[in-house]
């Protein structure tokens, strides 16, 4: 009777909490994946920078531009970071499974947080590096 049609409405809604929330972790880990893999790009172009950075003051310049881009993307994950944060602390009424899920995720977007940090540290001493060698390069002009 009416119990039952009540139980029906509570039954559909938590099937409809579950899909979304199956489709929201999903997502994450999407995001997840992606970040990780812009990561790995960020450490691969690094290494790639400090290389050109030997070739001469032109190469030099190249790579800080790199490395500003680099940075930008540094700036884009935080962004994406903290979107992942609040979908992450809308979807903690879910339940203890999913909150579980969720530190997870947490901990490893503070983890992204710190090889960001890391990076940015890395792009800054590496501008200083290249200003440096231009100076020295600058010293050797032919007259």
């Amino acid at each position: 009777g009416e119990q039952g049609r009540g139980f029906a409405v509570v039954a559909d809604e938590v099937r409809k909490l579950a899909e979304r929330t199956s489709k929201s972790t999903q997502e994450i880990s999407g995001m997840l994946s992606s970040i990780r893999d812009t990561t790995a790009q960020v450490v691969h172009q690094m290494g790639e920078s400090v290389k050109t950075v030997s070739n001469g003051a032109e190469e030099a310049m190249k790579a800080r531009d790199r490395m500003k881009q680099i940075s930008d993307n540094a700036v884009g994950m935080l962004g994406t970071i903290n979107d992942i944060s609040v979908s992450l602390q809308e979807q903690g009424e879910s339940g203890n499974t999913i909150s579980q899920r969720v530190e997870r995720v947490s901990a490893m977007a503070e983890e992204t947080a710190g090889k960001i940090a890391v990076i940015a540290k890395a792009t800054t001493q590496l501008d200083k590096v290249s200003s440096d060698l231009k100076a020295v390069v600058s010293a050797f002009r032919i007259s």
